[in-house]
């Protein structure tokens, strides 16, 4: 009983709660570019690296929340990964996201532009009607309770504009105090004199009101419910692990305060649970940040010629042990511009916000206090998720539904393998829940690979894919640069990415498989191997086996074979049918090898002992591999379903061209390095080579040390 396999124990963790952070090289994009990206997996807290791996799923939704495009990445080493932009993409305002499965908090989210010359872009362009967007502080508005209401206005190409926000005579500026019982008509006079007639979201009979307003040192916190809560106890939590117990009175309303100094740099949660321990309301908190990773980038030029040569050397003058940072080198823009957002400002600030805010870095050194109450007014109130998820390590989750052909009714508590053949082939093991869905753990599945599934007593059933989809969220509405996209800038991007698919498309599809995959079997080190091609070749598979593979007893019982393996401990053959195995994929009896022509196997591998396969019981294993390990010309059985499923993302190469003469070089990324390691009092050089593109350029360096401070820095340059 020594061989057994236990992929849900070694696949499924309860990991440390985690925040992603991508940093990607540029944020427009053209058909035929390809995306950069690098993933940062951090604990949510303390914003340390987490050592903990996982697998990050990618994807690019469009303004209706729909997935376009979409990658899975393991996060070990580098968590480097890219994505080429294809020409079915409309224009548009994309939304980037990335999240891990089990994810409790909100995925990372990023605005992206993608332009698309090939494709009519009219409808996506068109504008729409202004609007004002209300959002009440504690998300809902309650029958007879005063509310906080802010209010972002936007005109027809979705661009923040001001507006005069008027009920009755009465002006209101955001964000104001509102009770329901004076109605919901409002009415807003937009620039050029245009009038548009509101309604504000309709208030809940019952309820409870959460308001916090910013001071100098403390927040005041006041919750309001509607009168059937009056003397109910709440609950405020906040920070890291701190809440505060309160009791409504008899008019429904409590007030504490909570101390600025008592909550962690950045943006937190405020949430408000009743005495049922429900989650009501929730609110973002805000501590401006002091601790920061100082980055210093020095270029040996500030102004550079075409096709030169540049040094840059980085380093840190307050890092303590190791940081890893992520560099971009490319070209700005009126269509290519920086960007908004750095690791530092994300983690800092918009990591708790619902929406995309533009400009983050503004925020934390600039803005206001008016100015950061009102961001987190309106982007920051969402629903609570309580969920509390497991997610990948070292495997990642194959969710495979199975149904019966007739009635579609869902096959429940059924053993059922996932195959995918190999020179180094793969077999998993799963049992359907009532659902009918196997929940595969699938260790080091890179690339593209034809798979093949089927329930494990060889019955027929119908076997769908269950891909992990984001939650589906729209976007709000944006016109990219406002419907006036620079035509200059613009045709010379779409010539640059037409010449680097012309001249450098092999360059540019160089991938690199992680150097640790486990090639042993699922079986491990075999008991006995033969390569067939050391002994006389037959072309018969049952003289193959009976001459030379000595471990392996053929019988046959009128037009049926069986295999027995050899039990050489006990000295004897053992009793019941060996797991049969073909490039992995599992066959449901001796006949269908028997017919195989031997002249296609390289090697035949025994295991002489009961193997135990999730909770199927065989007597030993004998696995036949092929030399192309694709099954070369094998009829598969029709139970099972075959199809092409996208594993793991292995690492694309960046790639520099040589600059031979005659050659063209329209890079506008010159550089992407997504892991360079910095050291306390040690520098790094790094080389930067120009391509044929003038005009302006940034050095884009971000990244975070093993403390959990992270930085950014821009470095500017020209290139004449």
């Amino acid at each position: 009983m020594r061989k057994t396999i236990l992929f849900i124990l070694l696949g499924l963790q309860t990991l440390c709660a985690q925040s992603l952070y991508v940093h990607t090289d540029k944020e427009t994009y053209l058909p035929g570019e390809i995306l950069w990206f690098k993933v940062y997996a951090l604990n949510d807290d303390t914003h340390v690296p987490v050592q903990e791996k996982g697998i990050a799923y990618i994807h690019i939704l469009d303004q209706n929340g729909n997935s376009v495009l979409d990658t899975k990445l393991a996060l070990e080493n580098k968590n480097s990964g890219s994505l080429f932009i294809p020409q079915r993409l409309q224009a548009g305002k994309y939304t980037f996201t990335a999240s891990t499965l089990g994810q409790t908090g909100a995925p990372f989210k990023k605005s992206l532009v993608i332009l698309n010359p090939f494709a009519v872009v009219g409808q996506v362009m068109q504008e729409r009607t202004p609007s004002v967007q209300f959002y009440p502080e504690s998300g809902n508005l309650i029958e007879r309770i005063s509310s906080r209401i802010a209010y972002i206005v936007k005109d027809g190409t979705g661009q923040k504009v001001d507006a005069e926000l008027y009920q009755g005579e009465q002006k209101l500026s955001s964000p104001f105090h509102w009770n329901p019982e004076n109605g919901t008509s409002l009415y807003a006079i937009f620039p050029g004199g245009k009038r548009v007639d509101l309604t504000l979201p309709q208030p809940l009979k019952s309820g409870y009101v959460l308001e916090a307003v910013s001071g100098h040192t403390a927040y005041t916190v006041q919750v309001k419910a509607s009168k059937d809560f009056a003397g109910k106890s709440v609950k405020l939590t906040y920070g890291t692990g701190k809440h505060i117990n309160l009791t409504l009175n008899g008019e429904g309303s409590t007030r504490t305060q909570i101390e600025k100094s008592d909550l962690p740099d950045g943006t937190s949660l405020l949430s408000l649970w009743d005495a049922e321990g429900l989650p009501r309301a929730e609110r973002v908190l805000f501590r401006k940040p002091g601790k920061q990773l100082e980055l210093k980038g020095n270029l040996n030029k500030t102004v550079a010629k075409t096709r030169e040569d540049l040094s840059f050397e980085l380093g840190s003058s307050n890092v303590e042990q190791l940081a890893q940072v992520s560099i971009s080198v490319r070209k700005v823009d009126s269509l290519l511009k920086e960007n908004e957002e750095n690791i530092h400002s994300y983690l800092y600030f918009s990591k708790h916000l619902k929406g995309i805010v533009p400009h983050s870095e503004y925020y934390l050194s600039k803005a206001s206090e008016e100015e950061i109450e009102h961001l987190l007014m309106t982007q920051g109130w969402r629903k609570l998720n309580t969920t509390e998820g497991s997610t990948e390590g070292r495997y990642h989750l194959v969710r495979i539904r199975f149904s019966d052909k007739s009635t579609g009714a869902p096959i429940s508590h059924q053993e059922a393998y996932f195959s995918v053949p190999d020179l180094s082939p793969m077999i998993y093991s799963a049992r359907t829940n009532a659902d009918g869905i196997a929940h595969f753990w699938v260790k080091n599945l890179y690339g593209t690979r034809n798979v093949a599934t089927r329930l494990a007593s060889g019955a027929a059933a119908n076997a769908d894919l269950l891909k992990y989809e984001p939650v589906k969220e729209e976007a709000d509405f944006e016109l990219p640069y406002g419907g006036k996209i620079p035509v200059k800038a613009y045709s010379e991007q779409a010539i640059s990415a037409q010449v680097q698919n012309v001249f450098y498309a092999k360059e540019r599809s160089q991938f690199l498989l992680p150097t640790s995959l486990d090639s042993l079997s699922i079986y491990g080190k075999p008991d006995y191997r033969y390569l067939l091609d050391d002994y006389t070749r037959f072309v018969v598979m049952e003289e193959v086996l009976r001459e030379f593979i000595k471990e392996v007893n053929v019988r046959k019982n009128r037009e049926d074979f069986h295999l027995r393996a050899f039990d050489a401990p006990r000295g004897n053959y053992l009793s019941g049918d060996p797991l049969i195995l073909l490039d992995g994929i599992p066959l449901k009896s001796a006949n269908e090898i028997m017919n195989y022509d031997p002249l296609k196997v390289k090697k035949i591998e025994v295991v002489a002992s009961k193997y135990f396969f999730g909770n199927q019981i065989y007597d030993g294993v004998v696995s036949f591999h092929t030399y192309k390990g694709n099954l070369d010309g094998f009829q598969l059985d029709p139970s099972f379903t075959v199809f092409s499923y996208e594993g793991l993302q292995p690492e694309r190469e960046f790639y520099v061209p040589d600059q031979k003469e005659g050659t063209p070089d329209q890079r506008d990324v010159l550089l992407w390095v997504p892991q360079v390691e910095l050291q306390a009092g040690k520098t790094q050089q790094i080389s930067i080579k120009t391509s044929d593109l003038k005009g302006d350029f940034i050095v884009d360096v971000q990244g975070v040390d093993k403390e959990g401070k992270s930085g950014a820095q821009k470095i500017r340059f020209t290139v004449e």
